[in-house]
C-alpha cells in the first residue's frame, strides 16, 4: 500500500522516481499510511467506546486480551494502538410555582473543568469536576444533566433550568439525531423529555443575577476538586489532540529520515507541511505545481540529477559548468538576460542582495512570484 500511495503522489504532483518519500509526503501534506491508519482507528475506536455498545466491548476484550500477553502476536493489532492512545487519550411571574435552578460551566487555562448548580433549594445545589479533556459546552450540558437528576431525586413538581449558554441550551432543546449529537446530550434529552413541567431558559451571562453568579462560584470551586472519570467525553473531544498526537509522530519521523535522505530539503523544511504548500494558490496550473515541487525537491531534469540516477552521460551545463539546479537559474552565463528580468522582478520585493536559490523556491510565497519563475523557466528553455 505505501507503494501505491507514493507512486500516486508521483503522479499528482509530477515528482521523478528518485524523489524521496519523505518530500512526497510533506510536499502533498500527506501522512504516512501508517500513522494514517492510526488515526482513522483511534477517531473510529473513540467514536465507538463513548458509549455503550456491543463493538465497544468486543474492542475493550480484545484490548485485554493483547495485554495479558502481547509477546504472543506478531504485531499489535491496529485498534489495539488506537484503544491505547484512546485510553491515555427570569422573571418570577411567568413560571408561578416553580423551583428556580441556575446552572454553569468553567474550564480555566489548565483545562480543569468544573459544574455548578444552584437554587435556593439547598437540596438542589452541586459543585462538581469533569474529566479535564470536556469542552466548556459540555460542562454546560453536564450541569443540565446533574440538574435534571436532582429534580428527579427529590421529586421537584415544576422546576426552571437557567443557564446562560445558549450553545448548551439548543443542543439539549434540539429534535432529532445527526452525526454531531453526543451521547451526554442524548441522555440530557431523555431526561427532559420524561420532565414536562421542566422548562429551560436562558439569561445573560456576568450581569449581577443572582442565582447565575453563585451557580458560577460554585462551578469554579467544582474545579478545585479531585478529577473524576465520569461523563464520558464524545469521541469529536478527543479529536484534535489525536491529529496533533499523529503528527508528532510524523514530525519525528521525518526529521530522522532527513538525516540521511533529502537532507538538502530538510534542512529547509524542518517540519512536513501539514497541507500541500501549494493549496492556497488557487489559479497555478498543474504544470507549474509540478514544476515547483521538482525543484523544491532538488530531484528534477537537470542534466546534473539526470546523471546521478544514470540517465545523461555527463553532469555538464551547455557552458561548460555542472548543471544544477543553482547553477541553472542562478549562474548560468546562458541565462543571463532572463536572470536579470527574475532578479529585477524579486529586488522589487525584498530588501536583501544578493537573492538566493532558497528565496526563489522557498520563500517566496506569492502567486504571481511563482508564475515568474514558471515563465523565466519558459523563456529560458529550461525544462526541468
Amino acid at each position: 500500500m505505501d507503494k501505491i500511495q507514493f507512486q500516486a503522489l508521483r503522479i499528482a504532483l509530477g515528482m521523478m522516481r528518485s524523489t524521496p518519500t519523505i518530500i512526497l509526503l510533506s510536499e502533498s501534506g500527506e501522512l504516512p499510511l501508517d500513522l494514517r491508519s492510526q488515526a482513522l482507528g483511534t477517531k473510529q475506536a473513540l467514536k465507538v467506546l463513548s458509549y455503550e455498545n456491543p463493538i465497544g466491548n468486543m474492542l475493550i476484550q480484545l484490548y485485554a486480551r493483547y495485554n495479558e500477553a502481547p509477546d504472543s502476536w506478531k504485531t499489535a493489532p491496529p485498534l489495539v494502538e488506537a484503544l491505547d492512545y484512546a485510553a491515555q487519550i427570569l422573571e418570577q411571574e411567568k413560571w408561578p410555582n416553580s423551583v428556580f435552578i441556575y446552572t454553569d460551566g468553567s474550564k480555566d487555562q489548565d483545562g480543569k473543568v468544573g459544574v455548578g448548580v444552584f437554587s435556593e433549594v439547598s437540596e438542589l445545589r452541586h459543585s462538581g469536576r469533569m474529566p479535564d479533556f470536556h469542552s466548556i459546552c459540555s460542562a454546560e450540558v453536564y450541569a443540565i444533566y446533574i440538574t435534571l437528576l436532582k429534580i428527579e431525586q427529590y421529586d421537584i413538581a415544576k422546576a426552571v433550568i437557567f443557564s446562560d449558554s445558549s450553545s448548551a441550551l439548543k443542543k439539549v432543546s434540539k429534535t432529532g439525531i445527526d452525526a454531531e449529537t453526543d451521547e451526554l446530550t442524548l441522555v440530557t434529552r431523555r431526561k427532559l423529555i420524561n420532565k414536562r413541567d421542566v422548562q429551560l431558559a436562558w439569561i445573560p451571562s456576568h450581569t449581577n443575577i443572582y442565582g447565575n453568579e453563585e451557580a458560577d462560584k460554585l462551578a469554579n470551586a467544582g474545579r478545585l476538586l479531585p478529577p473524576t472519570l465520569t461523563p464520558k467525553a464524545d469521541y469529536k473531544t478527543f479529536i484534535p489532540k489525536m491529529k496533533e498526537f499523529i503528527y508528532n509522530k510524523w514530525k519525528e519521523r521525518f526529521v530522522a529520515i532527513g538525516r540521511t535522505k533529502g537532507k538538502e530539503y530538510c534542512t529547509t523544511v524542518q517540519q512536513p507541511y501539514r497541507t500541500p504548500w501549494f493549496k492556497q494558490y488557487k489559479s497555478l496550473t498543474k504544470q507549474q505545481v509540478t514544476t515547483m515541487c521538482r525543484l523544491r525537491s532538488n530531484h528534477c531534469l537537470s542534466p546534473s540529477h539526470l546523471y546521478k540516477i544514470r540517465i545523461n552521460r555527463d553532469n555538464l551545463c551547455q557552458c561548460g559548468e555542472v548543471a544544477d539546479v543553482f547553477h541553472l537559474i542562478i549562474a548560468c552565463p546562458h541565462n543571463y538576460n532572463h536572470q536579470k528580468i527574475l532578479y529585477s522582478y524579486f529586488d522589487k520585493e525584498i530588501e536583501q542582495n544578493p537573492i538566493s536559490l532558497h528565496d526563489i523556491l522557498f520563500k517566496f510565497n506569492k502567486t504571481e512570484h511563482i508564475k515568474q519563475i514558471a515563465l523565466f523557466l519558459n523563456v529560458s528553455n529550461l525544462k526541468l
